[in-house]
């Protein structure tokens, strides 16, 4: 038996081996890696193979008809609307987009998200988005006039849809409670308290550094 047993080196060329060995061992290391992003490299490599009309097509056909029921509204795919409607999209959330920016549309139709061209101030655009069967609405427009006109809408054709809406400026997040929105982002605050606690984890990990610093600038 040992005679006849031969090693996987004997069944293929040396150079043949030493790629095989070097792919496993790369898949080994890679895996972990790419597991928490599975969907989002799938879908990049998809998208090579696939052309990207055929692949949002399809998309897109497969929850249309969730869609008209139950999904959530996003209006503005800046760089704050797509992180959100990513997060919406990896949780099973079905997002139609609502965006002036033909290319941003584009960019989520790409995703495989529910994309329309249009004003979200506009009624008929958000009763086109299905706002009355909608679970909720985002407002992730940077400018608060324009928000606060998108909440005042959405409120006007649905008053029990729950309304989520950004504030860059803090002097403007109450703006946007008074014409209707149920919960307000506020930039500022958020950046200010993400600062902070970034600061106290740092002090804890590194408590013999903290200490120094702190009295440091206590002397001043």
């Amino acid at each position: 038996r040992a005679e006849n047993a031969r090693s996987p080196a004997s069944f293929l060329a040396e150079d043949q081996f030493k790629l095989a060995t070097s792919v496993v061992l790369l898949t080994l290391f890679l895996t972990p890696l790419l597991t928490g992003n599975s969907r989002r490299v799938a879908l990049r490599i998809v998208k090579v193979i696939v052309p990207k009309r055929k692949l949002a097509r399809a998309e897109r056909s497969a929850h249309s008809k969730e869609t008209t029921h139950g999904h959530v509204i996003l209006v503005g795919y800046g760089a704050a609307g797509t992180a959100t409607a990513l997060l919406l999209q990896d949780a099973k959330v079905p997002v139609t987009v609502l965006e002036i920016n033909p290319a941003l549309v584009r960019e989520a139709e790409e995703c495989g998200m529910e994309a329309i061209v249009g004003d979200g101030t506009q009624g008929a655009i958000l009763e086109r988005a299905h706002i009355d069967g909608a679970r909720a609405v985002i407002v992730a427009v940077p400018d608060t006039q324009v928000a606060r006109a998108i909440v005042s809408q959405a409120k006007h054709l649905a008053p029990n849809v729950m309304v989520f809406a950004r504030s860059r400026y803090h002097v403007f997040a109450d703006q946007l409670y008074v014409v209707g929105a149920d919960f307000v982002v506020d930039e500022e605050q958020s950046v200010g308290e993400q600062l902070g606690w970034s600061v106290i984890e740092h002090l804890r990990a590194t408590p013999s550094e903290g200490a120094p610093l702190a009295q440091r600038h206590s002397e001043r």
